[in-house]
Formats: structure tokens, sequence, C-alpha cells
């Protein structure tokens, strides 16, 4: 069985609903560390969305009290691609 050092770092996600964002950290052993999930609407366009992840992000990181520097790569999960008109 493969065992991660839970002290090595850190990782953080968002995932981006239709409706929501969950943003997360968590250490190596997969202990979530802290959560931020709040309504978030994809319709507002992706500049909007962006801003609300990194808000959401910044907010979770201060809140695991973890160092930037110990993260490692990071993943993200958004519903759909984006473009400038709606997609059919």
């Amino acid at each position: 069985m493969l065992e991660f050092n839970p002290h090595w770092g850190a990782v953080v996600g968002a995932d981006m609903g239709v409706t929501h964002l969950t943003a997360s950290v968590a250490d190596m052993a997969a202990r979530v560390l802290a959560d931020r999930e709040i309504p978030c609407r994809i319709e507002d366009g992706p500049g909007a969305c962006l801003h609300t992840v990194q808000e959401q992000v910044q907010q979770a990181v201060e809140a695991a009290q973890v160092a930037p520097c110990t993260f490692a790569p990071t993943g993200w999960g958004f519903p759909a691609r984006w473009t400038s008109r709606p997609v059919r």
C-alpha cells in the first residue's frame, strides 16, 4: 500500500458546479484541513466565477493555516467549457 507522509505538504482543490463552488485544502494523508462551499452561478461568466474561486481558495488556505510554499500540484473541476456566447 502506498502512503504519503502527511507532513510533506498540502493540496488545494476547487470544484465548481452549476450552482456551487467548493474549495478545500487537505494534507497528504487526505485529511481535509479546511473546506469552503458557497453558491456560485456559472452564468455570471468566467471572470466573476474565477474571481470567486480565487477568493474561496485564499480563504481555505488561510483557514487551514498552511504555508503556500508547501502546496503540491493542484486540481480544478469546472462544469463545462466557457465561451462568450451560450453553447447549445
